[in-house]
């Protein structure tokens, strides 16, 4: 899968949850109508990490790596629970050609 990077400025949601509009390179992702339609994997420096389709207020409050494409927004935690902005991790993400389970689990995250 080829990899796309998400840039350096993300914007703090609450808790441990940053985020960063997507929809113009990736399109909507999940929406009401179709809860696990995205097909997005996350990385941080080339690892893949988390679990698709989290909710949002999980991702708040656990972090972990967890995320949503949600509504052209992904909403995400770092693996360590860290300010992405000022951590010095890249990450980006690429997509599937199937779609992903909820509750996957990442090939493993970075430390």
């Amino acid at each position: 899968m080829d990899q796309v990077s998400l840039g350096i400025t993300f914007h703090h949601r609450q808790g441990d949850c940053f985020f960063t509009d997507v929809r113009a390179v990736l399109g909507l992702g999940d929406i009401v109508d179709e809860p696990t339609d995205s097909r997005l994997f996350l990385f941080e420096d080339g690892y893949q990490i988390g679990s698709p389709h989290t909710g949002i207020g999980l991702i708040e409050r656990d972090g972990n790596g967890n995320f949503s494409h949600w509504d052209g927004n992904l909403y995400f935690s770092t693996s360590n629970n860290s300010d992405p902005n000022t951590n010095g991790r890249s990450y980006t993400v690429a997509l599937s050609n199937t779609r992903l389970a909820s509750g996957y689990s990442g090939a493993g995250a970075a430390a």
